[in-house]
């Protein structure tokens, strides 16, 4: 956790150091809607209602349970458990959207794209459904094969997350502009991310291997009688 932590904090360094070095216009080259203090916001909301998705998982685990006992294979026995968890989504979502169809009169965008390519839209918007649903599709995958660790996956899944976020925004050339210093940072957080998921896999990997027996010569006075004998 507190090799995760480091990861994080040199990130969030990183980005601190890149609000210093770009101008406004520069910032808004990248990003045109470029806003600190909105992404900020936003970056803590979304942080900490992510980890609403973990506690989902904890909490269907009688479906999980109910699943294999109706047949369904362990590996995949989180789907189910899935069904319910992203209706919530859905619904917000789905709620969100039709308010916004409604604010800004854009509900014809569905049939009209007023000259752009619409079943590209269309394409490249359930591409990235997918894709977003791929994520807790291979998670619950993976957390049904950790047995009394699965409460560490959320923390390589969110290490994950911020070092191929930041990854992504270096190949958006969102970072250009900023210092040697300022790159080397970010990279040296990705790097120390990736490396806390390591060392979490370690410390499951050294936990989880069956204790050796004492040996004869730690063993109590007594035992060493027996054995004698």
């Amino acid at each position: 956790m507190a090799v995760c932590l480091g990861g994080i904090t040199l990130c969030g360094w990183a980005g601190v150091r890149k609000e210093r070095e770009l101008s406004q216009e520069e910032k808004q080259a990248a990003i045109k809607e470029f806003s600190f203090i909105k992404g900020a916001w936003v970056a803590v909301f979304a942080g900490v209602m992510s980890a609403c998705m973990a506690f989902a998982f904890a909490a269907g685990k009688p479906i999980l349970e109910s699943a294999v006992k109706n047949g369904a294979p362990e590996i995949f026995s989180n789907l189910p458990v899935l069904v319910v968890a992203l209706l919530g989504g859905l619904t917000t979502n789905l709620v969100w959207c039709l308010f916004l169809n409604a604010k800004n009169h854009s509900a014809r965008n569905y049939v009209d794209a007023g000259g752009h390519r619409l079943g590209l839209n269309y394409l490249l918007c359930a591409l990235g459904g997918v894709t977003w649903y791929l994520q807790f599709f291979f998670y619950g995958m993976g957390t049904t094969q950790m047995g009394a660790y699965d409460f560490s996956s959320w923390t390589i899944h969110m290490a994950f997350i911020i070092a191929f976020s930041n990854l992504w925004g270096l190949l958006g050339r969102e970072w250009h502009g900023t210092s040697r210093g300022t790159r080397n940072t970010v990279f040296a957080g990705i790097v120390v991310l990736l490396l806390s998921t390591a060392v979490v896999g370690v410390g499951n990997f050294i936990a989880s291997a069956p204790a050796e027996a004492p040996a004869l010569e730690d063993a109590p006075p007594a035992d060493r009688a027996l054995t004698d004998m």
